[in-house]
Formats: structure tokens, sequence, C-alpha cells
């Protein structure tokens, strides 16, 4: 499995069988209004294969993990897997970027997005919808807490899953600020 860094929350995860973008933030609009943008700069990535990925995976529906400027120049035939929700906004905000097939998922729920390439998802308690994508390929193991905080008890579940051993663990390194407005 090759994990490379998109800027952001973004990933993508090449394995022998499938390519995946988790959390692909490209819009030159940024997001929340314009008051956010990528940092560093990441448009230079916007060339070659990263329109041909085997399925988009979205954690949640924060304008910085759904895209739907990005997904709008995907060819509607690749797949987008989500976590199912409650609410349809993540959804919603999906189909602004054109018609294509979403596939949501139960918790636990593994997805297979190609041979020896497993997607699932681990939510955080009901409070928020956010949730960590554990993708399984070439007998490695991703989980990719993004903006989910989970439970040790879950954590713990996610090895038993995956048979003990996580072999790469993405998080995130700081909180959203909103200085100056709440300070």
């Amino acid at each position: 499995m090759r994990v490379t860094a998109l800027g952001h929350a973004g990933l993508k995860v090449e394995t022998r069988g499938a390519t995946l973008l988790l959390d692909p933030w490209f819009s030159p609009e940024g997001a929340f209004q314009a008051s956010w943008f990528q940092f560093p700069d990441n448009s230079h990535l916007l060339e070659g294969d990263i329109f041909e990925p085997t399925a988009i995976v979205i954690s949640h529906e924060h304008l910085d993990h759904v895209d739907p400027w990005f997904l709008a120049r995907v060819p509607s035939r690749i797949p987008v897997v989500v976590p199912r929700y409650p609410s349809p906004v993540l959804r919603h905000k999906i189909e602004m970027g054109g018609p294509r097939e979403i596939i949501e998922a139960e918790q636990w729920e593994r997805v297979e997005s190609a041979d020896d390439t497993t997607v699932f998802f681990v939510s955080e308690p009901p409070m928020n919808h956010d949730s960590a994508i554990i993708v399984e390929g070439d007998g490695q193991t991703l989980l990719d807490l993004n903006d989910a905080r989970l439970f040790p008890v879950q954590f713990r579940e996610i090895r038993q899953q995956v048979g003990g051993d996580i072999d790469m663990f993405t998080f995130q390194g700081a909180g959203a600020s909103w200085y100056p407005m709440c300070y």
C-alpha cells in the first residue's frame, strides 16, 4: 500500500488493485464561504491520474472533506463511498458535483473497491457526523482518523476487525481555529 498526502485531510491510497482518494479537497474557491483555503496550495496535484481513481471515499459533509468542485471534474462512473448518516446532507453535497453512484455503508460494513482492497468506517458518537476511514489492501491496514474523535474501545474494535495490526495511522494535527471571530 502506498499513501500520498494530497494536502489538508486528503490522501491518495494505492494498492495493487485500486487507487482511492480519501477526502480530496482542491476547490480554488476554498470552503466555508471562502474563509478556508488549502495551505500549502495543492493545485499542482490536479493532473495525470488524479481524476481517474477507482473510487473516492469521503468521511463527512464538511466542505473541506467533500468537494463538489473536484467531483464535477471526475468522471461520473467513479463511485463515491461514504458512511451512512441519518441526514442526507452528505449525499446532497456530493450530488452538487453531478450525478454518480454513491455507496452508503453502515458502520463496520466493508465495501470492496477492488480485489484485495476494502474500506469501512467507524463513526464517532452521534453528536457529530464524522467517521474514521479504514482501508485494507495488499495485506496492510490504514486508519485515517481525519476529524473523527474515537473512544479507546473503538480503536480496540478496529484492531480486532483488521486482525490486530494497524500499519499506518493518520490523524488531525491541529483543530480548526475560528480566530479572530471567536476570540
